[in-house]
């Protein structure tokens, strides 16, 4: 291929040089007509070499890397069979540790969040029953709420509301957090 295309910007090289009139003997209008037209069929084909050359270049690149990979993997069926069992046994071993420390922060923060989720749920509605519906003189519920009391619930509740779940998304992260931080911790180089 590298031949071809050698050959083809030869000839390409020497049409220009005819083209342009660097060859002083030949000014036959006949020869410079087939000269043109001869560069007109050559450039096609000296344009397809360079695109099969690039795609050429991209899928070698891409077996090279496939190749790269298969090597790793060969190279490390290598490392595990000559690897002792004492070393394997000790690493999965490690691994279910590190699976079961996880699963059980999991299980953990999920509880813990759902617990402080429900009694800050709880404490919410509280407060909210208390401030709109409660009456403050005899500590029960209202028996009518006026129209004030009303508007007053109904302009307030929007910002108690984002409050709120601000709040809940806060408790929820800080333990999303605890795990994250676990996991972090966690060097899987070393396995």
């Amino acid at each position: 291929m590298n031949e071809n295309f050698a050959k083809f910007q030869k000839i390409n090289q020497s049409v220009e040089q005819l083209l342009t009139n660097q060859y002083n003997s030949v000014e036959s209008e006949e020869i410079k007509d087939s000269a043109k037209k001869l560069k007109q069929s050559i450039e096609p084909c000296i344009n397809e070499l360079k695109e099969s050359a690039n795609r050429l270049m991209s899928l070698i690149e891409v077996c090279t890397k496939n190749l790269d990979h298969a090597k790793d993997i060969w190279e490390s069926k290598e490392r595990i069979v000559n690897a002792s069992q004492e070393r394997i046994w000790i690493q999965v071993g490690d691994l279910t540790g590190i699976k079961f420390k996880l699963r059980t922060l999991g299980h953990d923060s999920k509880r813990l969040a759902i617990e402080k989720a429900e009694k800050y749920t709880d404490n919410w509605f509280n407060s909210i029953k208390i401030k709109h519906f409660i009456d403050p003189k005899t500590n029960k519920l209202r028996q009518k709420i006026g129209l004030w009391d009303k508007d007053n619930f109904n302009n307030n509740i929007g910002d108690q509301f984002d409050n709120y779940v601000y709040q809940i998304d806060h408790i929820c992260s800080k333990y999303l957090e605890q795990i994250y931080l676990e996991v972090s911790k966690i060097n899987i180089a070393q396995f």
